[in-house]
C-alpha cells in the first residue's frame, strides 16, 4: 500500500475510532502495513520489521490507542540493544529523510537492529496534530484558536502531546517488541525525549547518545534568545581572531547589522525567482548555515552585503550556500504544528513573562527583533496542554552511560545546556566541539565521529584527546552563481512574509533546518553503524 492510501485509511480508522471511543485491544505491534516507504529490496519480517505500534493516548489510563509507525532495520545480533533513533522539532517526522534510500545490501551487515520510531502527532503518526495554513490576517491569538477549532472538531485532544507520553511510547515499544534494553540516539529535540526516558525508565536503557542537548531544567522561551545570540558572539570573536577570515570578509558583525538594517527596508529578490528577501530571511538563514556549516557563515554575510551594496536588488548565493539554503530541491517533511504547541508550551508552563522579556534584555539590540519569544508565551496562555508537576522538571538523574555532544557555534541548543545537564548523570560525559554547530553526529570531522562510533560500540569515558587539535577555520570567498531557485525556497520564503508571527517564522526555518540536519544524521549515523560491523 502507498503512503496517500495509507494516510487515507488512516483517517478512516482515526474517525471510526473517535467515534467509538477508541481502540480496547491494548498496545501491540501491528506488521500487516508498512507505513514507511522503503527500497523495494528489503524484505518484511527478513530484513526490516515495519508496522504500527498501538500504544496508550494517555498511558495512565489506557483506555484509547493511538497509532505511531516504526521502522527497524534488522541486525545480525538479535541479542544486542537495539539503537533507536528520537527525532527532533518537537514535531519532526522521519518521513521523507531518506529512510527509503537504504537498500537491503547497505544494511544486511548491521550488527544490531536500528529503530526509527515517529513522534506522536506528526509524520506517519495519526492521528497527526495540524494546524491549518497561516493567513496574512492571522494574528497569533486567532491562528492558535483556528488549530484549536479544528483539532477539537475532530476530537483530538492535545494535552495528551507531550514528552511524558513520548517518552511512554518508546518504553511501550520495548515491552511490545520483547528487547531487554535498548539504546538511544536523540539529536536536537530528541535530547529531551531521551532525558525523560532516562527519568522515567532508566532501568530499560543501556546507554544513550545526547547530541545537541535540550535540557528540561532550562526552559527554551527563557533560555533560547541569549544561546543564539551567544552563539553568533562567539562566530563574530573567532572571525575576528583569525586573520584569513578578517582579511577576506572585514568586520562580519557589523556588516550582519548593516545588512538586517537595510533589508528590513528594501528586500532584495533572489536570484532565479520572484521572492523577496528581507531582514527575517537573511536571520533564518544566520541561523540554518550557523547550525549546518559554520565555517561558510562569513561567506554567507559577506554575498548578502554584497548583493546590497550592488544596488541592483538581487542576491546571489556560491553553489555550497545554494545547496544548503537555496534551490534544495528534496522533500521536506515540515512539523506537525499542533504537536509542537502541545509539547513546547507543556515545556515551558512555569516560564513568567518577566523572565522571557529578561532574557531577550541580554541580546544583541540588532537581533533582538528575531529572537523575541513573548509571542510563543501568550499563545502558550491559549494552547490547551498538559499539566506537570515541578518536579518533572528537576535534573534528570540515571547512571546509565551518556554521551552529551555540543559544537560550540550552535544556535538552536547552548553547550551549557548539555555541560549542566551532565552533571547530574552519574555516568555522563559531555564533550564540546569547537568549530562545529547543530548535531555533531552528522559532521563529517574525525573526532565526533571517532567518540560517538566508539561509544557505541563500547559506552563508557571516552577519549576526547582529539578534540584539542581540532581547529576553527572558515571557508574561503568563491564567485556567486546564479541557481533558479526551486518552488521549495519560494515557498518557505513566502511562509516568512504571510505568517502571523515571529513563532511561525521560527518554525519554518526550524523545520528546514531539523530536515537538513536529520537527514544527514541518518545517512552519518548509518555509515557509522555498518563500519563498527564490519
Amino acid at each position: 500500500m502507498n503512503r496517500a492510501a495509507y494516510s487515507s485509511l488512516s483517517l478512516l480508522l482515526l474517525a471510526a475510532l473517535g467515534a467509538c471511543g477508541g481502540s480496547s485491544s491494548g498496545a501491540h505491534f501491528d506488521e500487516s502495513v508498512c507505513p514507511f516507504v522503503v527500497d523495494p529490496s528489503q524484505v518484511q519480517g527478513v530484513t526490516i520489521r515495519c508496522g504500527t505500534l498501538y500504544t496508550p493516548e494517555v498511558h495512565a489510563s489506557p483506555s484509547s490507542y493511538i497509532r505511531v509507525p516504526v521502522l527497524i532495520f534488522k541486525g545480525k545480533n538479535p541479542a544486542a540493544p537495539p539503537v533507536v533513533n528520537l527525532s527532533g522539532g518537537p514535531g519532526q517526522s522521519w518521513a521523507d529523510l531518506g529512510l527509503d534510500t537504504f537498500t537491503k545490501s547497505d544494511t544486511q551487515d548491521l550488527s544490531m537492529d536500528v529503530v526509527f520510531i515517529e513522534q506522536r502527532g506528526t509524520g506517519l503518526s495519526r492521528p497527526r496534530l495540524d494546524c491549518p495554513a497561516a493567513t496574512s490576517n492571522d494574528t497569533a491569538d486567532s491562528f492558535a484558536t483556528r488549530c484549536m477549532s479544528d483539532l477539537q472538531a475532530e476530537r483530538l485532544d492535545p494535552t495528551a502531546y507531550n514528552i511524558q507520553e513520548m517518552a511512554d511510547d518508546v518504553a511501550t515499544f520495548q515491552s511490545v517488541l520483547g528487547y531487554p534494553k535498548i539504546a538511544l540516539d536523540g539529536v536536537s529535540y530528541g535530547t529531551a525525549w531521551g532525558l525523560q526516558i532516562l527519568r522515567a525508565h532508566s532501568s530499560i536503557v543501556s546507554s544513550a547518545i545526547l547530541d545537541s542537548v535540550v535540557n528540561p531544567t532550562i526552559p527554551t522561551f527563557s533560555a533560547s534568545a541569549s544561546a543564539t545570540d551567544a552563539a553568533f558572539s562567539a562566530v563574530f570573536a573567532a572571525c575576528a581572531a583569525d586573520a584569513s577570515c578578517t582579511t577576506n570578509y572585514g568586520d562580519v558583525k557589523s556588516k550582519m547589522e548593516s545588512a538586517l538594517a537595510s533589508l528590513k527596508s528594501k528586500p532584495l529578490t533572489v536570484a532565479g525567482s520572484t521572492s523577496s528577501y528581507d531582514d527575517g530571511a537573511l536571520f533564518n538563514d544566520a541561523i540554518a548555515i550557523l547550525a549546518f556549516a559554520p565555517d561558510l557563515f562569513p561567506r554567507m554575510v559577506a554575498a548578502v552585503t554584497a548583493a546590497v551594496a550592488s544596488g541592483n536588488g538581487t542576491l546571489l548565493y556560491d553553489s555550497d550556500l545554494n545547496a544548503i539554503i537555496g534551490g534544495d530541491g528534496q522533500a521536506v517533511s515540515g512539523i506537525a504544528m499542533g504537536q509542537y504547541f502541545s509539547v513546547v508550551c507543556t515545556d515551558n508552563q512555569f516560564v513568567s513573562l518577566p523572565e522571557v522579556q529578561s532574557d531577550l534584555a541580554k541580546v544583541n539590540p540588532a537581533f533582538s527583533p528575531y529572537l523575541d519569544f513573548t509571542g510563543d508565551y501568550a499563545l502558550c496562555l491559549l494552547w490547551p496542554h498538559h499539566q506537570r508537576n515541578p518536579s518533572d522538571y528537576s535534573a534528570v538523574t540515571s547512571a546509565v552511560p551518556t554521551l552529551l555532544a555540543s559544537g560550540s557555534f550552535d544556535p538552536l541548543t547552548s553547550p551549557t545546556w548539555a555541560q549542566q545537564a551532565s552533571t547530574t548523570l552519574a555516568n555522563g560525559y559531555w564533550v564540546e566541539f569547537p568549530g562545529l554547530g547543530h548535531d555533531e553526529g552528522a559532521s563529517s570531522d574525525t573526532c565526533p565521529q571517532s567518540i560517538l562510533s566508539e561509544f557505541i560500540h563500547s559506552p563508557g569515558p571516552p577519549d576526547a584527546s582529539c578534540v584539542q587539535s581540532m581547529t576553527v577555520s572558515f571557508a574561503a570567498p568563491i564567485a556567486p552563481v546564479t541557481v533558479v531557485v526551486q518552488a521549495e525556497r519560494n515557498a518557505r520564503i513566502l511562509v516568512a512574509h504571510t505568517a502571523p508571527s515571529l513563532l511561525a517564522q521560527r518554525l519554518a526555518a526550524r523545520s528546514r533546518i531539523d530536515t537538513l540536519v536529520e537527514r544527514r544524521h541518518i545517512r552519518q549515523r548509518m555509515a557509522e553503524l555498518l563500519r563498527l560491523s564490519r
